[in-house]
């Protein structure tokens, strides 16, 4: 069996696909549903969550073990991976102040947070201890990397911060990153963010989907009575050193295979195409649906400028094309 955060798998199909999840923050009723839309292939697609799979939500152990349970599972996908969310971190700290004896540092989540210490197994504490700061996706679906707040822009990967991997969300003049959603004369960090790789984040739901030339904000403000977003990328294939760059392409006309394209906005199509494509589950009735979610003062009639869900409670599904 492959471990949780295995680099490799046994993919058991031709045309894997790539499915990044946003933040879910204990929402747990919302990602069943998210993932049951999503048709997720066992042994075959790979699943991705850019972090805060816990806090603020109602059911945080809850979408703890279920996404563990599916990295665990020989019949799930072939892949599953999460990075580090600042609200993994903030548990974490405070859970090794408290397992030393020392003295935590004060925190607003400290009711909430005893009640995880007291439910999670040691096995799901180590789970959360292995989680990495950021995940490359393989190859084949492009120069993409999964973060969960983002990086400073003309810093190299291997030298960004711990604090900026996990926090930043706007960057100063100064260039250098604040976790502020937008102080005076920021700007999201991904507006300046070139490469070498594509990265996909959550963390500032303030700004909802944000869609840079080499960046894309996944973090929809479910908890917040939102949305859970998943964007999903398909597999192309690379070409065989012995194939003629002709053949490669007559093969791709024929079977076409959009990946992230470096350099231009990810445009998200309906996901009944090979583009890649977003899908958004409403937050729920019962879990995370809210009455005056964080955004309501964009415009938003009742139930903010989120939206609100289908009749009698019922989720809407929403594929976007642009």
């Amino acid at each position: 069996m492959y471990g949780p955060w295995s680099s490799s798998a046994p993919v058991q199909c031709k045309d894997p696909r790539a499915v990044i999840v946003g933040d879910v923050h204990g929402c747990a009723k919302e990602l069943r549903t998210l993932l049951r839309r999503a048709k997720l292939r066992p042994r075959c697609d790979l699943l991705y969550f850019v972090g805060d799979v816990i806090g603020k939500g109602p059911a945080s152990v809850d979408a703890l073990r279920d996404v563990r349970a599916l990295s665990l599972s020989r019949n799930g996908p072939a892949y599953v991976g999460a990075v580090l969310g600042n609200h993994e971190a903030g548990f974490l700290r405070w859970l090794e102040a408290r397992t030393l004896g020392r003295t935590a540092p004060p925190t607003s989540h400290k009711v909430e947070w005893e009640k995880w210490a007291s439910a999670l197994s040691s096995a799901e504490r180590m789970w959360l201890r292995e989680l990495p700061l950021d995940m490359a996706l393989p190859a084949e679906f492009g120069h993409v990397r999964v973060v969960h707040a983002g990086m400073v822009p003309g810093v190299a990967v291997a030298d960004q911060r711990r604090e900026d991997l996990i926090t930043i969300r706007s960057l100063l003049p100064n260039g250098t990153g604040s976790a502020l959603p937008g102080p005076r004369g920021s700007a999201s960090w991904a507006a300046f963010w070139r490469g070498p790789e594509h990265l996909v984040f959550g963390h500032d739901a303030r700004r909802k989907l944000q869609r840079y030339p080499d960046a894309t904000g996944i973090d929809s403000g479910c908890v917040y009575g939102g949305k859970l977003t998943a964007l999903i990328l398909h597999h192309s294939p690379p070409r065989l050193a012995n194939e003629s760059a002709a053949t490669s392409l007559e093969k791709q006309a024929a079977q076409p295979s959009v990946v992230v394209p470096l350099g231009s906005p990810l445009q998200a199509a309906r996901c009944a195409t090979r583009a890649p494509c977003m899908i958004h589950v409403p937050a729920q009735k019962g879990s995370c649906a809210k009455e005056a979610p964080l955004g309501t003062e964009q415009g938003g009639k009742k139930g903010g400028a989120w939206g609100r869900g289908g009749k009698k409670g019922k989720p809407i599904i929403v594929e976007e094309r642009d």
